[in-house]
């Protein structure tokens, strides 16, 4: 038997041991060397044992018990909104999915309970936009009032063209009513605004355009439904057609839905109510057609957005719920992700973690748990714990399967959102909210955060 590392080459005419020996005795002497015997010592052989065994434990190690990874602490940095915008609602602050630098805000003449609003004269709403991640604010357009008792705006951006917004105003507290709203567009990120001429805009949640073509998630069409539906425009938003007939069939309901820039298939999530969980559905001809995909059993499901490459990036989780009601608890037991539009799944490890942050009071998030958050563009896994009242930032980056703590998102109760950069891993807003129960209402006093999205550790 050859001993690991010894070089060996046996003629024909010496098979024995004898001619073996013969042979390296006649080449040393040819070449003037001493000769090696095939024979490893104990000192080496102990070594390479040693060498061999602590290899087999670092690998074991590498698998089994990876090392953990220290908490992050992020810097935030305060960004000012411009003068009353907090009196608002949520909604009447939105950052641009596709630039993270890009945001719009609105500001109504009165405020939600029909109070004058400070500096907003001639009942007009005004529109402010910034392009630099909030350090500048443009006043870019007032939008003509349909009546003087506007109170309510809110502001939705196209997924795919940061330019292009929805803008929609409401003349009483809002409500789900077409006599008492109206919607304007703009494509020139703010500075012109013309009213939608679709005599049912109603409320429009998202709104993405490739090419001619406009999607949109729009409620509640007809005013009777009471939830969101899937349309589509080929003529700048005049008249749109119904286009997820064939999910909403099965007893399911729309919630969102992604647009692949490249190919321009569809994904949407389907919600059953009846089981409480999701189902993703893909059409490769605008809606035309769908198709349900394979997937895990999941709670809901988030897509790295703008989708990159040809194949949607998705992830989805299953959440397990603890107690009823406004006590309810969720807490995830098993997180699922695709990188080729639902075709083949991976298991992730799951986010387990005690509860930690400052304790905030209890109703001043809309909900309490562990929630799957966003995919970023590197692709890592993002998820959020607001059991303390407070939003504690996690990640699981692709490499790894441990996750990794971001830290609070400052401002007491408050919301953070993802958004990709033009270039970079992306940025990360904290939006702070007011006290209990007020989960659709910026602060007042327009204390608004953000921070560079951290590179992989």
């Amino acid at each position: 038997m050859s001993v690991p590392g010894e070089r060996r080459t046996v003629r024909p005419d010496e098979s024995s041991p004898s001619g073996i020996q013969a042979d390296a005795n006649r080449m040393s002497r040819r070449a003037g060397a001493r000769v090696r015997r095939p024979v490893l010592g104990a000192v080496g052989a102990l070594a390479l044992v040693t060498l061999l065994v602590a290899g087999f434990a670092y690998l074991l190690g590498r698998t089994a018990k990876p090392s953990p990874l220290a908490p992050l602490a992020l810097s935030w940095h305060p960004v000012s909104l411009p003068p009353d915008v907090g009196l608002g609602f949520f909604h009447s602050f939105a950052l641009a999915p596709s630039d993270g630098n890009v945001a719009y805000t609105c500001v109504t003449p009165y405020d939600v309970n029909g109070r004058p609003v400070p500096g907003i004269a001639g009942g007009a709403t005004q529109v402010w936009a910034t392009h630099d991640r909030g350090a500048h604010w443009t006043r870019v357009a007032d939008l003509p009032a349909p009546r003087a008792d506007v109170s309510g705006c809110a502001i939705t951006v196209d997924d795919l063209q940061s330019a292009r917004a929805l803008a929609f105003v409401a003349w009483s507290r809002p409500a789900l009513d077409v006599d008492q709203t109206a919607t304007y567009t703009t494509s020139d990120g703010g500075r012109t605004w013309q009213p939608l001429a679709d005599p049912d805009s109603v409320e429009t949640a998202q709104l993405a355009t490739r090419g001619d073509t406009v999607f949109a998630l729009r409620c509640c069409l007809p005013v009777a439904t009471p939830h969101y539906g899937l349309f589509v425009s080929h003529d700048q938003m005049r008249t749109w057609r119904l286009i997820d007939g064939s999910v909403t069939s099965t007893g399911q309901v729309v919630l969102a839905f992604w647009v692949q820039p490249e190919t321009g298939d569809l994904l949407v999530p389907g919600w059953d109510p009846s089981h409480d969980r999701q189902y993703l559905w893909i059409s490769h001809d605008q809606g035309a057609h769908w198709a349900e995909l394979p997937s895990p059993a999941s709670s809901y499901f988030l897509v790295r957005w703008p989708a990159l490459g040809r194949s949607f990036s998705i992830c989805g989780v299953h959440n397990t719920a603890i107690g009823a009601g406004t006590s309810q608890v969720t807490s995830p037991d098993h997180l699922f992700c695709s990188a080729d539009s639902g075709r083949t799944w991976e298991q992730r490890s799951v986010l387990t973690a005690p509860v930690s942050g400052p304790r905030v009071a209890a109703g001043a998030l809309p909900s309490r748990g562990i929630f799957l958050y966003a995919i970023t563009s590197g692709g890592d896994v993002l998820m959020a714990d607001t059991r303390s009242g407070a939003e504690v930032l996690y990640r699981l980056v692709p490499s790894r399967v441990q996750w990794q703590s971001l830290g609070v998102v400052p401002g007491g109760a408050a919301v953070a959102i993802y958004v990709p950069a033009a270039s970079g891993p992306g940025v990360l807003w904290g939006l702070p909210l007011l006290g209990a129960n007020s989960g659709t209402i910026v602060d007042p006093r327009g204390r608004v955060f953000t921070t560079d999205y951290p590179d992989d550790p």
